[in-house]
């Protein structure tokens, strides 16, 4: 567990580096903020993965 919340705050040490170039960059950056700030959990890429099937209305695959 120790290894996961060591990898959490380096990635978001990463993120806190980030500058973004474009405005679409800046606002979703903004978006993300807002996001961190109200305490939503944010999601991990297999639970992006399975967020985008079900708005798509794709078969989803649990067995992942």
């Amino acid at each position: 567990m120790e290894l996961e919340t060591e990898k959490a705050v380096r990635e978001e040490t990463d993120q806190l580096s980030y500058i973004p170039r474009t405005p679409l960059g800046k606002r979703l950056l903004a978006i993300r903020a807002k996001i961190v700030a109200n305490g939503t959990p944010l999601l991990d890429p297999d639970e992006i993965d399975k967020e985008v099937a079900a708005r798509r209305g794709g078969a989803q695959d649990d067995s992942v």
